[in-house]
């Protein structure tokens, strides 16, 4: 009989594959949007490509979290109960962020064919959505890491503090401040600025998490640990620990980029026309 850990798995992956699907419906209504470049299908890009990244990172650090725990446990409200609840919200707030993409009519540009529109981009509600998607990670990290062991000193529980997502909480609500700004504003070239912000925010979890885990393979007792298995989660650490200051500092940027946009984006505006000027009939 298929444990609880399968039965979870199963659904999970299944509700991975419709949130793929709706990032394919979207991409397929934003190649119908003419003109073929401006400012507003390149914010509405960068916010589809945030939602991808955000999916493909989600689903592989997913898979990797489902290989290591051992959840036989088939009782309503055990942990394999909770986890599978929280990656149902999880996979819910992927979809609110694909669908908070501003494009119009895309149901029906799909079952008509009609051209869609785009709407007054603005990176606020992704922002906040990405910033829920961390809240939950952590609380998911909090269910998943906590461990009861069992020896025969002590039976106390020890717990894995889950810094890596509440670091980037903290990121993320930064961002979310200063997207409230931009969304007064209504600077169309700062949305894409923040998307890649929060694109960068969501590399970093990931570089964080490897960091956390070297860090905690590196404290677990071993059998046998050679000098080469030491070196190797040293350069590990080290290759991580540099692509996440180097994206630490391209987010900074990108933030003050888009700050500067606000003030920027009257003459920003007419750069599309200059890129792609309209003939005009003789």
């Amino acid at each position: 009989m298929a444990n609880a850990t399968s039965y979870r798995k199963d659904f999970v992956q299944f509700l991975f594959s419709l949130c793929v699907a709706q990032i394919a419906i979207f991409v397929a209504a934003l190649t119908t949007v003419n003109p073929l470049w401006s400012w507003d299908k390149l914010a509405v890009a960068m916010h589809l490509l945030l939602a991808t990244i955000l999916v493909w990172t989600s689903w592989f650090g997913w898979r990797n979290s489902i290989e290591k725990q051992k959840l036989d446990e088939e009782k309503p409200f055990g942990r394999a109960a909770w986890l599978a609840l929280l990656d149902v919200v999880l996979v819910i707030f992927y979809f609110l962020l694909i669908r908070s993409a501003d494009i119009a009519n895309v149901e029906q540009s799909k079952r008509l064919g009609l051209t869609s529109e785009l709407e007054s981009p603005t990176p606020h509600p992704e922002s906040r959505i990405v910033l829920l998607i961390f809240v939950t990670f952590f609380v998911w990290d909090c269910v998943s890491k906590w461990q009861w062991r069992t020896s025969r000193d002590s039976g106390k529980h020890k717990w894995k503090w889950p810094w890596p997502s509440l670091a980037c909480v903290c990121m993320t609500s930064v961002i979310v401040l200063l997207t409230s700004r931009v969304h007064k504003s209504g600077s169309v070239p700062a949305s894409a600025c923040f998307d890649t912000a929060l694109i960068l925010v969501v590399l970093m979890f990931r570089q964080l998490k490897v960091i956390q885990n070297i860090n905690i393979d590196s404290k677990e007792p071993k059998t046998a640990t050679t000098s080469s298995d030491c070196s190797t989660n040293k350069e590990r650490k080290t290759v991580s620990t540099n692509w996440f200051l180097g994206m630490l500092l391209m987010s900074v940027l990108a933030c003050v980029l888009g700050l500067c946009s606000i003030y920027l984006w009257p003459e920003w505006r007419i750069l599309p026309t200059l890129v792609t000027p309209t003939s005009k009939s003789k």
